[in-house]
């Protein structure tokens, strides 16, 4: 429940935020909680530590708004349903190939810490990633075609 409910709740708030400034301005911050969830998790062994993980995980589902409205905003709309049908396709992929790569770490004797830890990273560097991207976009978007 309280996945749910803090994914709604940021859902509507990240909503309100990319009509008012824009989605691009917040693509840096789009992977903030789910790092924050990985850490918490890799962290802490106690039982009521799925409290902060839900709550931080909901908050990083509800941010998915921000991305097809990132697409809008960069691309136009009238090629959005073959964007998110390209991305649909990688995230698939994606989610097909992730017990392959945890398996991978099992077998290579990564304890269940140290594999949030290293996804926590990795999301880390996907940020960096964001960062350098959405930066280059505004130096683009200010000198013009």
């Amino acid at each position: 429940m309280i996945y749910a409910v803090f994914a709604a709740l940021a859902a509507f708030a990240l909503g309100a935020l990319v009509d008012r400034f824009g989605a691009v301005r917040f693509l840096p911050f789009n992977l903030t909680p789910l790092i924050a969830a990985l850490l918490v998790l890799a962290a802490f062994q106690s039982p009521y530590t799925v409290w902060p993980y839900f709550l931080l995980l909901g908050l990083s589902s509800g941010t998915h708004v921000l991305v097809t409205a990132m697409w809008a905003e960069i691309y136009g709309v009238d090629h959005l349903g073959a964007i998110k049908s390209l991305v649909t396709a990688l995230e698939v992929f994606a989610s097909a190939i992730g017990p392959v790569i945890i398996g991978v770490m099992i077998n290579a004797g990564l304890g269940f810490d140290t594999s949030l830890t290293v996804f926590a990273v990795y999301s880390i560097l996907a940020s960096g990633l964001l960062w350098y991207g959405v930066s280059r976009y505004r130096v683009g978007a200010r000198r013009g075609p």
